[in-house]
């Protein structure tokens, strides 16, 4: 989870091993972090927040659907989505609008939790938070169900 009106970061966990020949003539591994991948990753990782933040602002509007969110999140298209969720593209795109949305029974949703690995109250609620806040979340019964731990 992330603080509320914060960009997430890349955290620098790529790296590319090298190797060098030490003074005895043996091969060592010198593991190097690239400024150009982290600049690229910085991107990608900003471009991932203001796409979620447009979306999202769209659903609060009413003009889209967690399911668009999630789709965007991902980066997969409707016709994706529909081939891995086993249902049509036009009732995929239908559940991309609020209207759609609200007509979407469980059975379906699970369907939808699971190819976007969230739990099924993940398309209902979304936790914004600022400070040091930790937390654990325990998921049952296939995203149905999801506690979640709050430590401050």
């Amino acid at each position: 989870m992330k603080k509320s009106g914060e960009i997430e970061k890349y955290n620098h966990s790529h790296r590319i091993l090298l190797y060098d020949i030490d003074s005895d003539g043996k091969c060592v591994p010198r593991v190097k972090s690239p400024d150009l991948t982290s600049e690229l990753a910085d991107e990608w990782y900003m471009a991932n927040e203001r796409a979620w933040n447009r979306v999202m602002g769209e659903i609060i509007e009413g003009k889209s659907s967690p399911i668009c969110l999630y789709i965007e999140y991902h980066h997969m298209t409707p016709e994706d989505t529909a081939s891995r969720v086993g249902l049509s593209v036009s009732k995929v795109r239908k559940h991309m609008t609020m209207e759609g949305f609200r007509k979407l029974d469980i059975p379906t949703l699970e369907k939808y939790a699971k190819v976007f690995n969230i739990p099924v109250n993940g398309f209902f609620q979304f936790l914004e938070y600022e400070g040091d806040l930790k937390f654990d979340s325990k998921i049952y019964h296939n995203g149905l169900i999801q506690i979640l731990k709050v430590k401050v």
